[in-house]
């Protein structure tokens, strides 16, 4: 017997991430718990058998998504995706009337963009920070960063990505065993699950929100003074508001202040400086605007984790060794690249994941 059968919508070019961690949650708790609390299947609009994720990293194995009036689902969960932009609108009247029957609808990143461009009347929502930008209307909360996750009678709209954890562990898993919800987080070396109202974290990409607070200028005019930092007050100048109600703007949207902002551009340039050119590190701290060296290099090392020498030395080091011996990049492997092999089924017991795919 189980307590919840939860079906995980995706159409072609879902995000990998959230489906890894739908999955995997689950078969977790489903593992920690004293029998198969959670029935999982995966289904899609489309009408292929193999749906393939962005990147043709993965490729899953789907059953048609139709509907069973006699066993409603209790949770879908449809994963954010090119497809699911597409086709979501095929799917609203579905959707609706299964939540009209009892089933919770989770709706993750691009999902609960469409979802609220589908229905734009139906209250609150949450999704991913970087598509409330594409919303025209003015729709993000001028108040506070958008929240990971929000609840709206049996639709819940999320971020999703990493944050497709937490709203996972309380909205599926929690009903079932808060008890059961804290050891899956704990086996996924988390703190804990963070509740939905808790902010997403901003970006520097955000550029939707330095707009709508009128921090593009005065972000430019830093940018623009770089060698000669300008005063807090000509900032303030250039934003057409007070020292205080600058302060106020910068920390909403970006969790600094505006002379913190200001440094962290600054030494973000140095450390390009260091890295791309052969400058002195006493002509890079002028030239961003750190008349002492031993402060820049203090600031750059709380910054960087080490100072602008070692960086320096370590990458000089580094371009001095034959190709065979100098160290592995931090570029991120694609998503095509293989994995290795094992053998244990990596799917897990239902094979699932067929395997790494190859565009």
């Amino acid at each position: 017997m189980t307590d919840a059968h939860v079906v995980i919508l995706v159409d072609t070019g879902f995000v990998g991430t959230e489906f890894a961690l739908v999955l995997d949650i689950l078969r977790i708790a489903n593992r920690l718990g004293d029998h198969e609390q959670f029935k999982i299947q995966i289904c899609s609009p489309s009408d292929s058998a193999l749906i393939e994720s962005l990147g043709g990293g993965m490729l899953v194995r789907a059953t048609p998504f139709l509907l069973n009036q006699a066993l409603p689902p209790d949770h879908v969960v449809v994963l954010g995706g090119g497809g699911i932009r597409k086709s979501l609108g095929l799917q609203t009247a579905k959707l609706r009337w299964l939540e009209r029957i009892g089933s919770h609808i989770l709706l993750l990143s691009d999902a609960a963009y469409e979802w609220k461009r589908l229905n734009s009347l139906d209250g609150r929502f949450t999704t991913h920070w970087e598509n409330q930008q594409l919303l025209r209307d003015t729709l993000v909360d001028l108040e506070q960063s958008p929240p990971l996750y929000t609840r709206n009678g049996r639709i819940t709209t999320a971020a999703g990505m990493v944050a497709t954890a937490d709203v996972v562990l309380s909205e599926i898993i929690a009903p079932v065993s808060k008890q059961l919800a804290q050891a899956t987080s704990h086996m996924l070396v988390m703190n804990g699950m963070r509740d939905g109202t808790a902010p997403q974290p901003r970006s520097t990409l955000d550029t939707n929100c330095h707009r709508v607070w009128r921090l593009d200028a005065v972000i430019g005019h830093m940018e623009q003074n770089i060698e000669t930092p300008v005063r807090l007050s000509d900032l303030a100048r250039v934003a057409g508001t007070s020292v205080r109600q600058l302060e106020r703007r910068f920390e909403k949207v970006t969790g600094q202040t505006p002379i913190a902002f200001y440094r962290t551009q600054r030494l973000r340039r140095s450390r390009l400086m260091v890295e791309q050119t052969s400058t002195s590190i006493a002509e890079i701290s002028v030239a961003c605007g750190f008349g002492d060296a031993s402060t820049f290099a203090r600031m750059f090392q709380r910054e960087f984790g080490r100072s602008p020498t070692q960086l320096r030395h370590q990458l000089i080091t580094r371009s001095s060794r034959s190709p065979i011996e100098k160290e592995p990049t931090n570029a991120p492997l694609p998503l095509s690249a293989p994995a290795p092999r094992t053998s244990s089924d990596p799917a897990g017991t239902n094979g699932t994941l067929i395997q790494g795919a190859r565009r």
